[in-house]
């Protein structure tokens, strides 16, 4: 578990799935965070992890070359606290009175299914609050192909806790 907010790209490199860690300042601005993917963004798709400090909540971002990013906030009362959270639900739900129910997850459920996780599961997996933000980055990692790969980045976070 980390004590720090932190941001993970994963990409694709010569068809295998590679994960390389975003600096912190960018876990709090959207758009800065959008402008660092940007390079990264290939015809597979490139996903960002950004766990907001505290290990409450996160944001999946999904960018893929000439299309417009997709975004998913594990848990919308996020935006009261974080600023990141705070931008993501402005640019999913366009008028937050006509979705007064969702007061938890906000964005595309079906980020991951291509990849293999349905929205089905994804809703399942974010309505658990047993389950600490880590845990379900770690989770949807093992999930689409790079766990491995993520888990490296984020077991070398300064602050993190390993089994």
């Amino acid at each position: 578990m980390s004590a720090q907010g932190f941001a993970v790209v994963a990409h694709r490199d010569q068809g295998r799935w590679s994960c390389d860690l975003v600096p912190e300042a960018l876990t709090s601005d959207l758009d800065r965070c959008l402008v660092q993917l940007d390079p990264y963004a290939g015809t597979d798709g490139t996903f960002a992890f950004v766990n907001a400090a505290g290990d409450e909540s996160f944001v999946a971002i999904r960018v893929e070359g000439g299309r417009a990013p997709r975004y998913l906030l594990s848990d919308a009362a996020a935006a009261f606290e974080w600023p990141m959270a705070r931008q993501v639900l402005e640019r999913v739900v366009t008028d937050p009175a006509l979705h007064p129910e969702r007061t938890w997850p906000a964005g595309d459920l079906d980020l991951f299914v291509d990849h293999g996780v349905s929205a089905a599961e994804l809703r399942m997996l974010l309505d658990n609050i047993e389950l600490s933000a880590d845990e379900l980055l770690g989770y949807l990692a093992e999930s689409l192909g790079f766990g491995p790969e993520y888990a490296v980045v984020v077991d070398a976070l300064p602050g993190t806790l390993t089994a």
